[in-house]
């Protein structure tokens, strides 16, 4: 057990008979026997306990993952507390007003991965929030942005992403089932703070005709060296808007699952790619 370098808890849990929930006493009990963790990662949990995070098990803890758990309360605490070492890593389904506090803190002043997962069924995070936090975010850290279920993220939330110096050095973007509107689009891959972007990830967005047409006519796609399409290429014909984009001669790896991405579609990439070496990952979504 000394060895112990990560801990995690997925599901609900019932509190012990003292009141306790499962990872604060994991934590004490790590804390007494002197091992200290470099990730925690509470999914689905009930909620994050405040002394957790200051308990000598965390002192020297680089990822933090609280995915569709409750930890508000707790985190709010700590964007208060002294850290005692800024996290690397940050995963949150937590309130706008939340995450902005934490990342104006010093625990998150040296952050390089950050997960918004802004999910419908769990506590929701609207674009406003996100701007928030971009506002307050350190402006040359983040090198991964994730943005999870953002609702609708129209072309004013993503015109004010576009314009976010933070992007400068993220090299991996990803929005996760959202609704893209072609001028948004636009606006983003147009950015000119996305020059280091090499992975672009927009698995089950709706792309409109007109988005597509953005995405496989942006200069920006010649960065990229990987590009996931899953679950927006609906048919046959926004298959091949996309593989006949001039601009994919960086990419070493394609996920296009779903139903657009026929036989056909897939002879048709090898032929315009006959000797490139492209991982193209296809099927059912």
């Amino acid at each position: 057990a000394q060895s112990l370098r990560s801990l995690a808890f997925k599901g609900s849990f019932s509190r012990s008979p003292s009141g306790r929930e499962p990872h604060g006493m994991a934590a004490s009990a790590l804390s007494a026997r002197g091992i200290v963790l470099r990730a925690l990662r509470l999914h689905e949990c009930r909620a994050l306990e405040v002394d957790v995070l200051t308990s000598a098990a965390c002192a020297r803890l680089e990822v933090l993952e609280l995915p569709f758990t409750d930890g508000d309360e707790a985190l709010l605490a700590m964007a208060s507390a002294p850290s005692p070492h800024p996290l690397r890593r940050f995963v949150s389904t937590g309130r706008g007003d939340v995450v902005s506090a934490l990342m104006r803190s010093e625990w998150l002043s040296e952050v390089e991965a950050v997960d918004l997962m802004l999910s419908g069924w769990a506590t929701m995070m609207d674009a406003d929030a996100v701007l928030r936090y971009l506002a307050v975010a350190p402006p040359s850290q983040v090198t991964s942005l994730c943005l999870t279920a953002l609702g609708v993220p129209d072309a004013p939330t993503l015109e004010a992403l576009a314009a976010w110096p933070g992007l400068s050095r993220t090299h991996t973007l990803s929005m996760w089932g959202a609704p893209v509107d072609a001028a948004g689009l636009s606006a983003l891959l147009g950015s000119p703070h996305l020059g280091h972007l090499t992975a672009l990830d927009l698995t089950d967005s709706t792309l409109s005709p007109a988005a597509l047409d953005v995405l496989a006519s942006s200069p920006a796609l010649d960065r990229l060296t990987s590009l996931n399409l899953n679950g927006c290429l609906q048919d046959e014909a926004a298959a091949r808007v996309i593989i006949e984009s001039p601009h994919l001669g960086g990419l070493k790896r394609l996920e296009v699952r779903g139903d657009g991405f026929t036989k056909n579609v897939s002879s048709s990439l090898r032929k315009r790619h006959p000797a490139k070496r492209l991982k193209v990952v296809s099927g059912e979504w």
